[in-house]
């Protein structure tokens, strides 16, 4: 192909200059809630909301018909009370629902669910601080989904499971909570994974007795438990601390030269397969991010060096020629102009010719 080698010339350039600023923005320390500050001020401001039943969820005229494929939606509510148990209970229910982009602080729980039907629940893009009890907490709620929250800075648990059991609790910031950032009670078969635990009092994953067949991975435990021996515990038993799938487990701050990282509790648990060992990053978020985007930026980057080589590297080859000539003009000690002087007439040229001739047979008689 014409241009083939310059194309191949354009994708390096642009991969060199994509993967950087790429790596730089997925530098993240979650994917959790988005709610700041300022988002949570713009909510109107909102009582506690109590459900005790499939009723309730009329009485307070939540858009949905609860049905999986319809949800009921309590999204975007701003609920601040310093003396409420409860910021939004819901129990007792077999309606779907959705609670998402909620601020919630109040002085017990923030999200509390309690016998809801199975698979009914999802728990996305909120932001839980600062309770007495714990940031969200599950109780007999099977099949549930916590994804995006932010729990930080609880008295007690960020995250808490407790009879809960094959639920996915992903993508979560639960930091600088007074216990553990997330814990499980006689809660088995749950995916725990790419959430982020920094600074908890004590570990940033607890496995209580009872809670097995759990399975954790891609998660970044940062300075957790500090006057302990690791950032997590199991108390259980056959739970994994890594992705059978893919051979890849948990960022550890602490894991300094160990091959492994050693779980605390009854189970004498590892992570035999730590972040650290196998990428370089400074948070493995980034990199799980990086895997998913990376390709999509290499077949991006073709069609553009395609595009762009047909245009720019005509261009360059003939910047590039007129660089030879010159130095080529050089060496001889020839005028540079002269390549592009037009050619001589054939009369001109024969007598030149000529001369040249007699002169070098000249040269080689002395």
């Amino acid at each position: 192909m014409k241009y083939k080698s310059g194309s191949y010339f354009v994708v390096l350039i642009i991969i060199s200059l994509l993967i950087p600023s790429t790596i730089i923005s997925l530098n993240l320390s979650s994917s959790a809630s988005q709610l700041n500050k300022k988002d949570y001020q713009i909510l109107a401001l909102t009582p506690p909301i109590s459900i005790q039943n499939d009723h309730d969820f009329i009485t307070y005229d939540f858009p949905g018909t609860g049905d999986p494929e319809d949800p009921y939606l309590i999204e975007n509510l701003h609920i601040s009370d310093p003396i409420t148990k409860y910021g939004i209970y819901i129990g007792n229910t077999t309606k779907s629902f959705v609670i998402r982009n909620c601020y919630i602080r109040v002085d017990g729980y923030g999200i509390y669910l309690n016998s809801v039907e199975n698979g009914s629940a999802s728990i996305v893009h909120n932001n839980c601080q600062g309770h007495t009890y714990q940031g969200i907490a599950l109780f007999d709620s099977n099949q549930c989904i916590v994804q995006n929250n932010t729990c930080s800075n609880n008295y007690n648990n960020g995250i808490y499971l407790s009879n809960s059991s094959n639920c996915s609790v992903k993508f979560n910031a639960c930091n600088n909570n007074f216990r553990s950032g997330v814990l499980l009670h006689s809660s088995s078969n749950n995916i725990i994974h790419t959430n982020t635990f920094i600074e908890n009092r004590l570990h940033g994953l607890q496995l209580s007795l009872q809670s097995q067949n759990n399975l954790i991975h891609h998660c970044t435990f940062i300075d957790n438990n500090q006057n302990g021996d690791s950032q997590a515990l199991d108390n259980s038993y056959n739970n994994k601390w890594y992705d059978p799938f893919t051979n890849e487990g948990n960022f550890w701050s602490d894991l300094g030269n160990r091959k492994q990282y050693p779980i605390e509790g009854l189970s004498q648990s590892f992570d035999i397969y730590p972040l650290n060992l196998k990428f370089r990053f400074t948070n493995p978020v980034a990199y799980y991010l990086l895997v998913i985007l990376l390709p999509i930026a290499v077949v991006v980057t073709a069609v553009l060096a395609f595009i762009l080589g047909k245009k720019i590297f005509p261009v360059l080859r003939k910047i590039l020629r007129s660089f030879i000539h010159r130095r080529r003009a050089k060496r001889k000690q020839l005028d540079p102009q002269a390549i592009y002087q037009p050619l001589m007439d054939r009369e001109e040229y024969l007598k030149r010719s000529n001369e040249n001739y007699i002169k070098r047979k000249a040269e080689q008689k002395k």
